[in-house]
């Protein structure tokens, strides 16, 4: 049987407190491991591990659909924490 839902939220509340929220309903635990990581280590370490991932949506300010939709993110380059497309 299920007993917790694992979920990738890293910054946004939003995200982490909807699915705490759920889990709570269902009587489920929330794990949250990549919670308040910095995103750039891992962002580097996603990309040296391989993994590919491609922007589907963009929701946040500074994200224009135009320009970053559909994009590969391993494309992107990270200097000094700030993520360069």
């Amino acid at each position: 049987s299920v007993t917790a839902v694992c979920s990738g939220a890293i910054a946004s509340d939003y995200q982490r407190l909807r699915v705490e929220s759920v889990c709570s309903r269902l009587g489920l635990v929330s794990l949250a491991y990549l919670w308040k990581q910095d995103q750039s280590v891992l962002l580097n370490e996603m990309i040296a591990n391989g993994i590919v991932a491609v922007t589907v949506k963009v929701a946040a300010m500074g994200l224009d659909p135009a320009k970053h939709l559909g994009h590969m993110e391993s494309m992107f380059v990270v200097k000094e924490g700030n993520m360069k497309h």
